[in-house]
């Protein structure tokens, strides 16, 4: 990323991509009948495992060089993500159970913060509203 307009119309259209699959796999489980709770589980999951079969097969690197932030920051960037550090730390020999372990400590620490984070919101709104 040079920070160039261009830059930025790539991190528009792979982001903006993204969206646009998300927002078709939710229309879908909807269309088909599946329960309300269930759909946006099973929307992340789909993304999630097309950004994963993108990645083993190294097209999802290719798709953040040109999107970059568009690539990283939507949750179709986080099994990528998880699966860089896993191949990083096993490249250095470390053992299977010690590569997940350390691909596992970003996003257990950012959700861990944005739980609580939540529930913090949560008790101040309530006590504002009631």
């Amino acid at each position: 990323m040079t920070g160039k307009p261009i830059d930025f119309l790539g991190t528009f259209v792979v982001g903006g991509t993204a969206g646009v699959i998300g927002q078709l796999f939710f229309k879908l489980y909807v269309g088909m009948g599946m329960s309300p709770m269930l759909v946006p589980i099973a929307m992340l999951m789909s993304i999630c495992l097309i950004s994963t079969v993108l990645d083993v097969f190294g097209i999802y690197g290719r798709i953040t060089v040109f999107g970059g932030l568009g690539a990283m920051l939507p949750f179709c960037g986080l099994p990528p993500s998880i699966c860089m550090v896993m191949r990083a730390k096993l490249g250095e020999g470390a053992t299977v159970g010690k590569s997940i372990l350390e691909a596992l400590k970003a996003p257990a620490i950012i959700f861990g913060i944005g739980y609580v984070f939540c529930i913090v919101a949560a008790i101040i709104a309530n006590s504002v509203a009631g």
